[in-house]
């Protein structure tokens, strides 16, 4: 007599396991046993009532009847009937759930357009707009657009430069949003009476973060960057009194009638002070126009 086989590794026993319903196959562990229940019992029979036993300790004959060969085959033919058959079946009944799911989804969706519907996003470039219409608010021929500087003096908007950024309406599912993100430079003109005549000298504000959220609230203002000019324009003047009038713009208070007139900064335009208070209102009703569009 020699020991039999396991009949999951096909081991030599050393620890005889046997099925305990058929007691027809033989392990040499608990795992063993484990592991091959799911191919085992589609052949595994309760032995009838009455019926010998079956010896656990085969003899060397009938190994050979039952080489390991045949077992592997007939392992890899049970996986090969099993486990394909039960994957196929589930990858089927996933995609059939969700096509049910993407048209219960479609049917749902108010009536719109195949682009809406599909849920994408699609703009419409109002950056031609934003440009013509700032152009139009902030023009230096308005009248309201200057603030004293000074007793006698005063700054002007001369022009909107440099216009750029994005401005775009869009729809999706139904919902309409617009949006801007625009920068743009104010040169303005300041005058102011001097010991010599009347001076004057160019500026520029660059105005950025000019956005619809940020504007949406009456408290907040873009952010702002002042620059002068170096040189003071007067033609009137000689070449001698052009540079002693630059020496004494330079000790003088005048600078600083000019920084106010300007209001370049945010505590100026909250307190509705300066240039940059008014071009905060023109710029609010843009936004309000906007959203008009």
């Amino acid at each position: 007599m020699t020991p039999g086989t396991c009949g999951s590794c096909l081991s030599l026993l050393v620890q005889l396991q046997c099925c305990g319903s058929c007691r027809r196959v033989t392990y040499c562990s608990k795992k063993c046993q484990r592991d091959d229940w799911r191919f085992h019992r589609r052949n595994c029979k309760a032995r009838p009532r009455g019926s010998p036993p079956v010896p656990l300790l085969m003899e060397e004959s009938n190994l050979d009847d039952r080489s390991s060969a045949d077992e592997e085959v007939q392992q890899s033919s049970v996986r090969k009937q099993v486990v394909p058959k039960l994957l196929h079946e589930r990858v089927v009944t996933l995609d059939e759930r969700q096509s049910e799911r993407i048209v219960e989804d479609l049917a749902a969706l108010p009536p719109s357009t195949s682009w809406t519907a599909s849920g994408t996003w699609q703009e419409r470039n109002l950056m031609s707009w934003a440009r013509r219409r700032l152009m139009e608010l902030l023009d230096g021929s308005c009248t309201d657009l200057s603030a004293p500087c000074g007793d006698v003096g005063h700054v002007e908007v001369l022009s909107v430069q440099e216009i750029e950024g994005i401005a775009c309406c869009g729809e999706s599912r139904g919902k309409r949003k617009l949006f801007f993100d625009l920068s743009f430079v104010l040169v303005f003109k300041a005058t102011w009476l001097a010991e010599y005549g009347t001076m004057s000298t160019n500026g520029k504000v660059k105005m950025l973060d000019f956005d619809s959220e940020l504007m949406a609230d009456p408290h907040t203002t873009c952010g702002m960057e002042l620059e002068f000019n170096d040189e003071i324009m007067n033609p009137k003047l000689t070449a001698e009194q052009r540079r002693l009038q630059e020496e004494a713009t330079q000790l003088s208070c005048h600078q600083g009638d000019v920084l106010n007139a300007v209001g370049a900064t945010h505590w100026n335009v909250l307190r509705g002070e300066g240039l940059m208070h008014k071009v905060h209102q023109r710029l609010r009703i843009f936004l309000q126009e906007f959203y008009e569009q």
